[in-house]
């Protein structure tokens, strides 16, 4: 019971909940409260219909994340959405038409060999939800639900309990509720709700699509859509911890991103997890436009000197700078995973190439990270009074991601992807560059990338199946590219 305490404790905590409110008369909606990475708000609204509530909360965002109604995938979880119904009704608050709140379950119709109650029951995400408690996938229906009491058949004596409640009689616990006066509202939640969009809205053509409001996806022209393509894409709001940045790595989603200590929020970021259902790019890369102010308006950097919050305020410091991260859906598939050491190591890459709003250049299936800033390292920052480490760590930085650059070279011409000759071609141009930049002459080796990419449009990449050698050769080298003239030669 000590966890539940101290749930019931955090969430008093946020929503200001305390002895000095009890005689107050004015009521104040609470406010989203963070739980796993997800935040979750209660919206009081008497006989709403389930519907409804599904429209309401998906037109409801915080801190840029849209909302969706709650769906509930552990004890825990559980547990937490109990305690946030029980704090608002502990609070000051209107008159309630009931107990229940919605959740985003509902019942599909269905087939006559399962018939109600048991059957066709799905949370939003497209999960299954079992019609008996059992740990996994985790269920929790109170004791003789769901019943799909009759409140009113229609004309072919259908019942109408197709929603999932949480709260009857105050329980904890889910029943299948179609008796609006029995509900007084629902539950938000943001982070980890997956938007699902046609591929067809994100071609180059259409400028590109923003199904999380977050960033813009702009598949090339090159991409290849079967009928139906579709883009779905699921995000998630971490806070940052600042004594992380510059010093530890920070593990996600049970090991499968690893942020680099080089890569840090300012101070919140989000992870938008893509994925495609018949699309294929195997050359070009995809456009990725983060749109950190509208998504997160109290992180601190823009793309450029000029900061975000306060708004206006130069900041001549590169490593202040919002920037563009990605990582392959499949860690392993990414040099990073088995070339980073020390504030390099991690699975998750930087890729911004131009500035307005932070751009970069991606491929497919994959993580993509909104809010992140590259962490000098401690002591590096302009204002410890260091400029030389500030630009030293620029320099580091370039030089492993040319190396990562020159490995991405070799490993196309090993499985296939580059002729001999064309091979040759990009290796002497990069050589040269990590060359002239051991040497300090970064004019020379930001040189010699333009060359290299310029040779990366006309050299003849062969197709092989799963690879886009062609799309992570713009991506890596283009950000190479604005590094050098954007973080080191201004400050050579």
């Amino acid at each position: 019971m000590s966890s539940i305490k101290a749930v019931s404790s955090s969430i008093a905590a946020v929503l200001g909940i305390t002895a000095l409110q009890a005689g107050a008369t004015t009521f104040t909606p609470p406010a989203p409260v963070q739980f796993d990475g997800h935040y979750y708000q209660v919206v009081i609204a008497n006989k709403i219909s389930w519907e409804a509530a599904k429209a309401a909360a998906e037109q409801r965002s915080f801190q840029g994340v849209q909302g969706h109604l709650a769906t509930i995938g552990s004890p825990a979880e559980d547990v937490f959405l109990h305690q946030l119904r029980q704090q608002v009704l502990n609070a000051p608050h209107p008159s309630l038409s009931g107990s229940e709140l919605w959740a985003g379950g509902f019942q599909v119709p269905c087939a006559t060999t399962t018939p109600e109650p048991a059957c066709g029951w799905m949370w939003l995400n497209g999960d299954s939800i079992a019609p008996s408690n059992g740990p996994s996938p985790y269920t929790n229906w109170l004791n003789g639900e769901p019943n799909n009491q009759k409140r009113k058949a229609d004309s072919l004596n259908r019942a109408t309990e197709d929603f999932l409640a949480i709260g009857l009689n105050g329980a904890f616990g889910w029943n299948d509720e179609g008796a609006l006066p029995n509900v007084w509202g629902y539950i938000v939640e943001y982070g980890e709700g997956e938007v699902t969009v046609p591929a067809s809205t994100c071609t180059f053509d259409e400028g590109g699509c923003n199904p999380t409001g977050a960033q813009i996806f702009t598949l090339p022209p090159t991409a290849e859509l079967a009928p139906g393509a579709t883009l779905t894409a699921r995000v998630t709001t971490i806070h940052d911890d600042p004594s992380r940045c510059g010093n530890q790595p920070l593990t996600l989603f049970n090991g499968a991103v690893v942020i680099p200590p080089y890569l840090c929020g300012h101070p919140d970021f989000i992870v938008i997890e893509t994925h495609t259902q018949g699309v294929e790019v195997s050359s070009g890369a995809i456009e990725v436009e983060n749109l950190t102010a509208q998504a997160l308006p109290n992180n601190l950097f823009g793309c450029d000197a000029v900061r975000q919050n306060p708004a206006g305020q130069f900041d001549p410091d590169p490593s202040h700078r919002d920037v563009v991260a990605w990582q392959a859906q499949d860690p392993q598939e990414m040099l990073e995973t088995s070339r980073g050491t020390g504030r390099f190591f991690g699975t998750v890459t930087e890729v911004t190439y131009a500035c307005g709003s932070s751009r970069g250049k991606v491929l497919s299936g994959s993580y993509h990270f909104v809010g992140l800033r590259i962490h000098p390292g401690p002591g590096n920052e302009l204002a410890d009074g260091n400029p030389a480490g500030n630009h030293q760590s620029f320099i580091d930085l370039t030089r492993y991601k040319l190396d990562l650059l020159r490995a991405s070279v070799d490993e196309a011409k090993v499985k296939g992807g580059l002729p001999k000759l064309d091979h040759l071609a990009l290796r002497v141009l990069l050589d040269l560059a990590i060359k002239t930049h051991e040497r300090g002459n970064y004019k020379l080796a930001a040189l010699n990338i333009q060359l290299f990419l310029k040779a990366v449009e006309h050299v003849r990449y062969q197709e092989v199946a799963g690879e886009n050698f062609n799309g992570e050769h713009l991506m890596r080298g283009s950000n190479i590219e604005f590094i050098y003239e954007e973080k080191i030669l201004p400050f050579d």
